[in-house]
């Protein structure tokens, strides 16, 4: 049985509901429109996020701006975590 309240993250089976707002981000994300989640501290933007991009199968990247001391720092995340979705060339 999932956790019904995880201490991360919720995504898949511990996700619950958010119909309406999944569906919304999710059309907004097929239709290259920006949008800001504004809600107080836990109250489920991240999983919100993370559960549409799941269960959507949308490639993506997640930076934790978080952890970034500097504009370096901020340029090598960004440029290792890109090349993650640029397909490499096969070897034969």
């Amino acid at each position: 049985m999932p956790n019904i309240f995880p201490r991360g993250i919720a995504v898949g089976k511990s996700f619950y509901d958010r119909t309406t707002e999944r569906k919304k981000l999710k059309q907004n994300i097929d239709n290259t429109i920006h949008t800001a989640l504004i809600a107080p501290r836990r109250y489920g933007k991240t999983s919100l996020i993370a559960q549409v991009i799941h269960e959507n199968k949308i490639d993506h990247i997640w930076i934790d701006f978080m952890t970034i001391m500097s504009k370096e720092d901020m340029q090598i995340k960004f440029f290792q975590k890109i090349s993650t979705l640029i397909p490499q060339p096969q070897k034969n």
